[in-house]
């Protein structure tokens, strides 16, 4: 699968991590839709180490920042914010 163009589907938004304040912002990849769907069928717990390599059955393409980014995809997907009394 090809990656979406930034700005448009599933990468609309840029997401920015870090594990402490004090250390750099890590921008994560832009997702491809093989690994949103990918990310639907497992269960994983995150290390923090945004290169470490996934080993999941089924199989996953790509780093743990792929992976992360493919989760944060699914959850924005899903959600919707409404303010209270709006509807």
């Amino acid at each position: 699968d090809l990656v979406e163009p930034r700005g448009l589907g599933a990468n609309t938004n840029s997401y920015w991590v870090c594990n402490t304040l004090l250390t750099r912002w890590t921008r994560l990849p832009d997702v491809t839709p093989k690994q949103v769907r990918q990310a639907r069928s497992i269960k994983r717990l995150f290390s923090g180490d945004l290169d470490a390599e996934v080993f999941t059955h089924p199989a996953f393409d790509g780093s743990e920042a792929h992976l992360l980014r493919a989760q944060i995809a699914r959850i924005s997907a899903a959600t919707h914010v409404i303010p209270s009394g709006v509807l």
